[in-house]
C-alpha cells in the first residue's frame, strides 16, 4: 500500500485496492469489479500497517468487493459516540487507541465487515441469515446489539478473519458449527482464522 502524508498534523495514505470480479459457489456475494479507494486518516503508523493487514485478510478469505472506505482513527471514544469502533456510509472510525493489538484488530475487522455486507448482502440473504440465527431483525434498535442480524453477521466475519484470541461477541453459550454454517452462508467461503478448527 502507498502511503503518503500531506501534513504533519494529518496522515493520509491513499491507495488502490484491486476488487476482482469472483462469483462464488452460494448466492451470498454479488460479483464487483471495480477499484476501492483507501484513505486513512488520523493514523499512527502501526494503526496504517493495521488498515493494510485488513485488507489483506478480506483478501486472502476471498471477500473481494469492499467499497471505497476511509478509515479515521481517534485518541479517545469520544469519536466513536463511546464506542471503540463505528461504521456509516463509507466511513469507518476507531477508537481503539488504548486497545491491546488483538482487540484493535478485531474490532476494525468488524467495522469493515458492516461495508463489506452493505456492499454485498443483498436482502434475501439477510432473511436466511435471521433465520440461521433465529433472529427477528437485521438492523433495528427495537432489540439489543447482540440480538441484531447485522451485529451478528459483522462479528462472525470477523471472528473467520481473524487470527484468533478473541472470541465473538455473542449470545451465549457459541456454538462453533453455528459460527461455521453462519460463515459460509455470508460469504460463501470457509474461515480463515487459524482457531477455526479447533472451535
Amino acid at each position: 500500500m502507498d502511503i503518503t502524508r500531506p501534513t504533519a498534523s494529518r496522515i493520509t495514505a491513499v491507495a488502490l485496492v484491486a476488487a476482482a470480479c469472483i462469483v462464488f459457489a452460494g448466492p451470498a456475494v454479488r460479483p464487483r469489479a471495480e477499484e476501492a479507494r483507501v484513505v486513512i486518516t488520523g493514523a499512527s503508523a502501526a494503526q496504517e500497517q493495521m488498515v493494510d493487514w485488513a485488507i489483506r485478510r478480506y483478501r486472502d478469505a476471498g471477500l473481494d468487493g469492499l467499497p471505497t472506505l476511509e478509515y479515521r482513527f481517534y485518541p479517545t471514544r469520544d469519536g466513536c459516540g463511546g464506542d471503540l469502533g463505528r461504521y456509516r456510509a463509507g466511513l469507518v472510525r476507531l477508537c481503539t487507541s488504548e486497545s491491546s493489538e488483538r482487540y484493535a484488530k478485531k474490532y476494525l475487522l468488524h467495522e469493515m465487515a458492516h461495508a463489506w455486507t452493505e456492499a454485498n448482502i443483498d436482502p434475501g440473504m439477510q432473511e436466511r441469515f435471521l433465520r440461521l440465527r433465529g433472529l427477528s431483525i437485521w438492523n433495528g434498535v427495537s432489540v439489543e446489539w447482540k440480538e441484531r442480524g447485522i451485529e451478528q453477521g459483522a462479528e462472525i466475519i470477523a471472528w473467520g478473519l481473524g487470527e484468533g484470541g478473541v472470541p465473538p461477541m455473542l449470545p451465549l453459550p457459541i456454538d462453533p458449527q453455528g459460527l461455521l454454517e453462519a460463515y459460509a452462508l455470508l460469504t460463501g467461503q470457509t474461515p480463515i482464522s487459524p482457531t477455526v478448527a479447533g472451535a
